[in-house]
């Protein structure tokens, strides 16, 4: 017959392997979690094209004799968009009406549309790009695809789908 102190001794030893199961497994965890964040931050920075002062500037050309411009913005804005669709960009145009320098944020404001796709069959994508003369570089850049749903609306259509889904007997 067991003994008060063997049963509890045996209760202790069950309690302790369990706690080092527990930290071990908690071990891991953590190491995997660390492993998995560091494998998102190398594909991030490796699938990010980084702005940074002075990126498209040109040492080939002298800037006193002909300043950064509005057709530079707009080279550098295409640059940027072809680098971010590839061949799967067919054509792009500046919009002229909307497209300017503007003085108080001291930015060229270059407004395009882009055709993206194939020769066949190709969709709009309008492109917000501000050029920051005096660095060389992009501020802002934006590609708004109509036919591509945001999250938001796709959260709304889940959301509202499902209530739609409940008042149907």
């Amino acid at each position: 017959m067991p003994t008060p102190w063997t049963a509890l001794k045996a209760r202790f030893f069950s309690l302790r392997e369990v706690s080092i199961s527990l930290s071990v497994g908690l071990r891991i965890l953590i190491s995997c979690s660390a492993i998995l964040l560091l494998a998102i931050l190398i594909w991030f920075a490796s699938n990010t094209d980084i702005e940074h002062s002075g990126k498209y500037y040109d040492d080939s050309r002298d800037y006193k004799q002909l300043p950064f411009g509005l057709m530079d913005a707009t080279k550098v804005c295409e640059q940027k968009t072809r680098l971010r669709y590839g061949s799967s960009m067919q054509r792009s145009y500046v919009d002229g009406h909307s497209t300017r320098f503007d003085d108080e944020q001291g930015l060229f404001l270059i407004f395009m549309n882009t055709a993206v796709g194939t020769i066949h069959e190709s969709r709009e994508i309008a492109v917000h790009c501000f050029v920051d003369p005096k660095a060389y570089m992009i501020s802002h850049y934006r590609a708004i695809d109509p036919a591509r749903r945001t999250m938001v609306s796709q959260a709304v259509k889940f959301f509202s789908s499902g209530k739609k889904a409940e008042e149907k007997p």
